[in-house]
């Protein structure tokens, strides 16, 4: 949710604990590298993330198992039906 930054991949898991919503949510361009550092991670308000991008609202309805993805901030979310990483 860096400035200038949009979510364009995320998907939900099972929850790692009770506050936990299980959405992982990701700007589309980190790798694993990046993702390997726990400075890089950070637990984010599902509010603060609907006032910066009230989109967000279609996928984070999903349920576990659910991935979706898109282009850009400008273009609709896609569920993506055959995405395997859970």
């Amino acid at each position: 949710m860096e400035e200038g930054g949009s979510v364009r991949w995320l998907y939900r898991e099972k929850p790692d604990r009770e506050e936990d919503s299980g959405w992982r949510l990701f700007e589309g361009t980190e790798n694993d590298e990046y993702n390997s550092h726990a400075s890089n991670i950070s637990i984010v308000n599902v509010y603060a993330l609907l006032d910066k991008d009230p989109s967000l609202i279609t996928p984070l309805r999903g349920e576990f198992g659910t991935a979706f993805e898109r282009e850009d901030i400008n273009r609709p979310w896609t569920q993506i039906n055959d995405w395997d990483g859970l």
